[in-house]
């Protein structure tokens, strides 16, 4: 094929594709290329809505003079692949003397270009690039482009390397984010318990129970005994809790038991004051109405009259 740079001293070019195809990052390079080469260059673009597939396409115009202006036709019109390409076709005049390179695993080229009279090249981008470590079919119709035109290696080098070694940091930094993530999931994985909890009955009812792990909370009525595992690397911590739900029943006795003094159960003490402080060794945490706010020692005071209340008459 001759080079269509050594037939003229302008030349425009089209390079199409899906979206996530990376046909802008192939323009932009392009056109950097012809720039470090000592060509004149514009580049526009058009893309169609992420909802129908994103298709795009990059229109250059490679001169040896300056130019602010695309050319009446493309001499070149290059496709990583030809989905919904062909509603360009109205942005994408040919001509009998262009050429359309394709990917034949991709399809052939729509009707709507090939009656231009334009003539069909294909080019086996996405096995060219299979063959090649880190390549991808964008990367090799650069060349291909280039090649054609007859852009230098070294301006095609100079444009294609800064990018490849910035994508080169970017993703060795993700894998150093992926495993850094990856070890603090395994270390907090690595809190391994056993929790056997035996059934409590409290005149003649279970007891429910709340199982908080993380943000996942669990009410659970033991009514048989029940065994909460998590382990890793076949090691554990066994928790038995051998008798009675000693807080559990502590609540139930609180809610049950209305004279003032000791609760027969040994577990209640209950008294009128205007202020109590509640102190523990070691310190406990404090909850109020279900919600952990610090811990002992505790002081409250009764206001009067700070709340309304509206009983039945």
């Amino acid at each position: 094929m001759r080079q269509i740079a050594a037939m003229r001293d302008s030349v425009s070019l089209a390079l199409a594709g899906s979206g996530g195809a990376g046909v802008m990052t192939a323009g932009n390079m392009l056109l950097e290329a012809a720039a470090a080469a000592g060509c004149y260059g514009l580049m526009t673009r058009t893309s169609g809505p992420q909802i129908r597939g994103g298709e795009a396409a990059a229109m250059l115009r490679l001169a040896a003079f300056p130019t602010d202006a695309q050319e009446d036709r493309f001499h070149v019109l290059a496709a990583i692949d030809w989905q919904n390409v062909a509603r360009f076709a109205a942005e994408l005049p040919l001509g009998p003397e262009s050429v359309i390179l394709g990917d034949p695993a991709q399809g052939e080229p729509p009707e709507v270009f090939t009656r231009s009279g334009a003539r069909y090249v294909p080019v086996p981008l996405k096995a060219v690039a299979g063959e090649i470590a880190g390549a991808w079919p964008n990367m090799v119709a650069l060349g291909v482009l280039a090649g054609l035109i007859g852009l230098p290696a070294a301006s095609l080098e100079a444009a294609v390397m800064p990018v490849q070694t910035e994508k080169a940091a970017q993703a060795k930094e993700a894998e150093k984010a992926k495993a850094a993530e990856k070890a603090k999931a395994q270390e907090k994985a690595a809190v391994q318990k056993t929790v056997v909890i035996k059934p409590v009955v409290v005149e003649g009812k279970p007891i429910e129970i709340v199982i908080t792990e993380g943000d996942q909370v669990k009410r659970i009525v033991v009514e048989k005994p029940l065994t909460i595992t998590r382990s890793k690397n076949g090691e554990a911590i066994v928790l038995t809790v051998e008798g009675p739900l000693q807080g559990l029943l502590g609540v139930w006795e609180t809610l049950t038991h209305a004279e003032r003094g000791a609760h027969p159960g040994g577990r209640l003490f209950r008294a009128q004051a205007r202020s109590v402080r509640i102190e523990a060794t070691p310190p406990q945490p404090v909850d109020l109405d279900g919600d952990i706010h610090g811990a002992t020692p505790l002081s409250a005071v009764v206001v009067p009259g700070a709340i309304s209340v509206i009983v039945p008459g």
